[in-house]
């Protein structure tokens, strides 16, 4: 139903279509606003921990449901997952994540280990293995790190110590020399003798790194 005044045609049905349409926009727009103030705007930050791929996305909104796996070299005690609730994340499986154990790292024979990072033998500890006194490593690497797979390398092995002796003047006897001039092992005592019964030994014997060195001579008794 149309009517005219002051000289210009007005339609009421065209003015309550436009107030629908109005009207439309404006229920539109307080859904957008719902909608975004509804959501939830952060990930929760949980400790050695990541959203599972499947679950994330873009924008979360409530009810929306977070599951977390454990990083590399972790063990989850429990499932981990959040929901989202009125804006908010809220823990809805309490699990956490805790350092993955790699046992015993094992005794070296005629040596100890210490560790040297970490408490105890989870992921990411590491420990250093020391020789005994007279004992050196015969390894290239004297220490073991707790990996997600396990103890990094194999126990290193240490090997006594041993001496090379210097050759002395025929006039001078040797004892306690292994066979075939082999190395002399730590802890080994040697006896120095005159080859002549009319001779004494004057000089010292100077054991330099791991070689004998030897500064003696066989003077005539008078």
């Amino acid at each position: 139903m149309c009517a005219i005044q002051s000289g210009q045609q007005s339609c009421t049905v065209t003015k309550m279509v436009s107030s629908h349409v109005v009207l439309f926009f404006l229920i539109w727009g307080c859904v957008d606003v719902l909608t975004k103030t509804s959501a939830c705007s952060y990930i929760p930050n949980v400790a050695n921990a990541y959203v599972s791929k499947e679950y994330v996305k873009d924008n979360y909104t409530n009810g929306d449901l977070l599951y977390f796996t454990c990083h590399s070299g972790y063990v989850s005690r429990g499932r981990i997952s959040y929901k989202c609730e009125k804006q908010y994340w809220v823990v809805h499986r309490p699990g956490r994540c805790e350092p993955k154990q790699c046992g015993h790292p094992g005794d070296v024979l005629n040596g100890r280990f210490q560790l040297i990072h970490g408490a105890d033998f989870v992921f990411g500890a590491e420990i250093q293995y020391i020789c005994n006194e007279g004992y050196q490593m015969a390894s290239q690497r004297d220490t073991k790190t707790c990996r997600a797979d396990g103890w990094s390398q194999n126990t290193p092995h240490c090997e006594v110590v041993k001496c090379i002796l210097e050759e002395t003047t025929d006039d001078i006897i040797v004892k306690g020399v292994p066979e075939n001039n082999e190395p002399i092992p730590y802890g080994s005592a040697l006896l120095f003798e005159c080859a002549s019964p009319d001779t004494h030994l004057n000089g010292v014997v100077f054991i330099v790194f791991i070689i004998y060195t030897i500064y003696l001579l066989c003077l005539i008794v008078i």
